[in-house]
């Protein structure tokens, strides 16, 4: 029977188990799992249960098993390359730890390892050079979604509760839902980046966590979040998102939007039905629901303009790379998809790069304007149903990687240039029994509505918690 954080912690302070026998069980389930899915590439097995031994059963989340995203965060002395053949071949180790992973620890959570990302974290889907494809444990034929596709895999296949993703432009959301899970894009500040960064992705990535129920989510976000006084951005935590979830909504009104933005194509149909079944649910609460979204949505112009933020954000990336590893890195050493974006990354002045990162801002104040007579807004996560394995070609042309763009919808990358906070939550899943994700967008700050948002949903369509066959 699956088991989720909450009760693991639970069981774990009432002295039914010891943290230690929890990871033990954690360990047998992804040792059983990973061959099939390759979701965690560093794996930490023995480490992970001497760490056990030591926490404490006060904990907020003692013994609680997780794996983190092989991008974003870092622990000193263990593995850390990104998706980069080149850092494989290095055997390249972190020298720093995140101050996410310290609050991770401090909470009482055991790592069992760092899990698969595409090459720089720049793809939707999670199939790296250097460490082959993360299959969807739905469907092995399947992608698991990326950029944290590894992350949500390791979930879905039950071998943790909760795993850590981060998310630039939907690479917690669309991984979420495309694995039938809980994945939390916080506002924008709300997780401290240090000490290796401190804006990462120009202020369009931030951490997040990938769950299976939505108390875990509230959960988590509570053990670690808040930021640190040397951010560049920072968004004080105010309520404890557990403590309010089963507090009732107050009559929202909500717009719901299964069209693509800023050139998207429409949502499949089998998405759009299950979207529009989500809205129902909350009309059918008593919510004031109607088609609408941002007029800004339909600006085409924005893809280009985040386009030439991000390109920058991974020539620079990739110039940190090569000081870690002490020598230049040849754009033959990299995928051909990243070759592309670091090229013209490197093409990018600092003046065009801040006139692109104004015309952002100013998106940003259209997008959010909306909200100040809609409390949320309802869309697909993901305008299509999980992509093939290698349905993206290796070395995609520049109309290949447009035609992907229409096709998932861009649905998702708008929320990490205004900083709102996004919610993908399980709507259901295709004839084909592939997952689906409904997005819920809020204002920024608005975790907590839209956590109990996504509870109403989880009690009024209640998913599997594992992928079938992997149920614990």
């Amino acid at each position: 029977m699956f088991e989720d954080a909450v009760d693991t912690a639970a069981a774990v302070r009432r002295g039914e188990r010891a943290p230690h026998e929890t990871v033990a069980a954690a360990i047998a389930r992804l040792e059983a799992a990973n061959p099939a899915v390759n979701a965690v590439v560093h794996p930490r097995l023995d480490r992970a249960l001497a760490d056990a031994r030591a926490v404490g059963r006060d904990r907020p989340l003692a013994g609680v098993p997780i794996v983190v995203k092989d991008a974003s965060v870092t622990q000193a002395g263990e593995p850390w390359h990104e998706g980069l053949a080149v850092a494989r071949a290095a055997g390249y180790r972190a020298t720093t730890t995140s101050w996410l992973v310290d609050r991770l620890e401090a909470a009482g959570c055991v790592i069992l390892g760092r899990t698969n990302v595409p090459e720089l974290c720049t793809h939707g889907t999670t199939e790296p050079a250097a460490y082959g494809p993360t299959r969807n444990p739905w469907s092995p034929a399947h992608s698991a979604g990326g950029s944290s596709g590894g992350s949500a895999a390791a979930v879905a296949a039950g071998m943790v509760p909760i795993a850590h993703g981060s998310d630039g432009g939907g690479s917690v959301r669309a991984p979420a839902a495309f694995c039938g899970l809980v994945g939390l894009k916080p506002t924008r500040g709300r997780f401290t980046a240090g000490p290796e960064f401190g804006e990462h992705w120009a202020g369009l990535s931030t951490d997040g966590f990938l769950t299976a129920t939505v108390r875990d989510t509230a959960a988590i976000f509570d053990a670690v979040a808040g930021p640190h006084p040397s951010d560049p951005c920072q968004t004080a935590i105010t309520d404890r998102l557990l403590e309010r979830l089963e507090i009732p909504l107050p009559r929202l009104r909500i717009g719901v939007r299964t069209h693509g933005a800023c050139g998207g194509d429409p949502a499949h149909p089998e998405v759009d039905a299950l979207v529009r079944r989500v809205a129902a649910t909350f009309a059918a609460a008593g919510h004031h629901v109607e088609d609408g979204s941002p007029p800004a949505l339909d600006e085409d112009e924005a893809i280009a303009h985040q386009g030439i933020a991000v390109s920058a954000c991974v020539a620079a990336e990739l110039a940190q790379w090569e000081r870690r590893l002490g020598r230049p890195i040849a754009l033959e050493e990299i995928e051909p998809r990243n070759r592309t974006s670091v090229t013209a990354g490197r093409a990018v002045t600092g003046v065009r790069f801040l006139e692109a990162r104004e015309w952002l801002f100013a998106w940003s104040r259209r997008l959010v304007s909306w909200f100040d007579t809609f409390d949320v807004l309802i869309t697909p996560a993901v305008a299509q149903p999980p992509m093939p394995i290698g349905a993206l070609p290796f070395a995609p042309t520049p109309d290949d990687m447009a035609a992907m763009r229409r096709s998932l919808g861009w649905l998702l990358g708008p929320w990490n240039v205004s900083g709102q906070p996004a919610i993908s939550v399980p709507a259901g899943t295709t004839r084909d029994g592939l997952p689906v994700g409904v997005q819920l967008v809020g204002r920024w700050g608005a975790e907590d509505l839209l956590v109990r948002a996504a509870r109403v949903l989880e009690v009024a369509q209640p998913w599997p918690r594992t992928a079938p066959g992997y149920e614990v």
